[in-house]
């Protein structure tokens, strides 16, 4: 494991620990309602474990603001390898017509 590497984990950990908070102390007040499977806070937790801080951040932000009542939810697991490219604006490619 190079530095960068393991300074990206190491940065994941305070997150990995307020993910543990939310799941050990609000998730069981709210019964179980997340519209999502796995629920968000597993998502949470799986993203930073697989793809350390800036990519597990990015998945988390983008899953937590999809959960809202007018999304609707269903299956949704932690991709596997992690392309910044998915977040990135998709723009036409520039051809000699236009």
């Amino acid at each position: 494991m190079n530095f960068l590497s393991a300074l990206n984990r190491a940065l994941a950990l305070p997150f990995l620990g307020l993910v543990w908070l939310y799941t050990t102390c609000c998730r069981p007040l709210m019964q179980g309602r997340c519209r999502f499977h796995p629920s968000c806070g597993d998502f949470c937790q799986h993203a930073f474990q697989q793809h350390g801080f800036g990519g597990g951040l990015l998945l988390a932000m983008h899953r937590l603001l999809r959960c809202h009542p007018f999304h609707p939810g269903g299956v949704d697991q932690v991709p596997q390898s992690f392309s910044w490219r998915r977040f990135l604006p998709r723009t036409k490619a520039k051809t000699c017509d236009s």
